[in-house]
């Protein structure tokens, strides 16, 4: 990180910022995005380029022990003592001016950088026995309290009152041979198809020609779950909570067993009703199980649609632990 300049007083020396070593992956990434969203031009007398922004949002992630303000005067902690430029105790950016910078950028830059990391990776690497392993998990994130935070994300309530900041749900995807988030997908924290499984459909909706072996936890499970893999291609291990009930129908070598959920699903084959009233058909799946004890934990079961017997119960169980 060199410049010829105070950055404070040339917003171009920080449009071509970068934060080693994350900068010799992310740099040319990012000046793309910028580039594909028409950000490249920078009002004279601007002391956050969108490049530097960027920057600093990513930092924020990492530096989530400090503020905006702190941050960037961390990320130019280097021009201190290099430059001569920056007294310690400087104030680099007027308050409010960081949330107005971000604004400005909006998210969609955001959106085209991981579009373009994700194509870093080139063809994934399958892992487990010519799969591709992604794991599904969700969570909450507090949002600022602002009006507009409220009417786009909502509050959570709990005994009639209301949580004191907005909330909203997200999915991530990770694929586990590159220990990368592949997607994400975003909901209001309440209302009609914002839960974690809708927001699971909206990521596999996006996925393409992209098959996965996918690992469930036993919050994310249900028949219609299943189902709706296994016809988009995917083959899935999931964790079933213990209310499911499991017969048997065939017991395998290794000690695993074949047995059938079953389930009710929309017949979208059908209208609905004069009456708005919907047609609903029963579906099976056949998949194995296996009852799951490694030492310290408790005992749980799996399922499973990987039916081939070549693939011992005990790998899947290690590989899903």
């Amino acid at each position: 990180m060199s410049t010829e300049s105070s950055p404070v007083q040339d917003g171009h020396t920080l449009n071509s910022f970068d934060f080693q070593p994350f900068g010799t992956l992310l740099q040319p990434l990012i000046r793309d995005a910028v580039a594909e969203c028409g950000l490249t031009s920078i009002r004279k007398g601007t002391k956050l380029p969108p490049i530097f922004v960027i920057w600093i949002v990513l930092m924020l992630a990492i530096r989530r022990d400090l503020n905006g303000r702190k941050v960037i005067n961390w990320m130019l902690s280097g021009w201190r003592w290099l430059e001569g430029c920056l007294p310690a105790s400087a104030t680099l950016i007027s308050k409010g001016a960081l949330s107005h910078a971000r604004k400005r950028v909006g998210v969609t830059v955001f959106r085209t950088l991981l579009a373009k990391l994700r194509g870093q990776h080139g063809t994934l690497t399958p892992d487990f026995h010519g799969r591709i392993s992604g794991v599904f998990d969700g969570g909450t994130g507090t949002m600022p309290d602002t009006q507009s935070n409220r009417d786009a994300w909502g509050k959570p309530g709990s005994r009639g009152r209301a949580a004191a900041f907005p909330q909203r749900r997200f999915m991530s995807l990770l694929i586990v041979s590159t220990r990368t988030i592949w997607d994400l997908a975003c909901a209001p924290y309440r209302g009609k198809r914002t839960g974690e499984r809708a927001l699971m459909r909206r990521i596999l909706e996006r996925l393409g020609d992209v098959v996965l072996l996918v690992l469930l936890d036993a919050g994310l499970y249900s028949f219609e779950m299943v189902w709706t893999l296994q016809q988009h291609g995917h083959d899935v291990i999931v964790k079933v909570p213990k209310t499911v009930k499991l017969s048997m129908m065939t017991r395998l070598p290794d000690g695993s067993f074949l047995t059938r959920i079953q389930g009710s699903l929309e017949d979208l084959s059908r209208p609905p009703s004069p009456t708005g009233r919907r047609h609903w058909k029963t579906e099976e799946v056949t998949v194995r199980a296996m009852r799951v004890r490694i030492p310290g934990y408790r005992p749980w079961t799996l399922v499973t649609t990987l039916l081939d017997v070549t693939i011992p119960a005990t790998e899947i169980a290690g590989h899903y632990h």
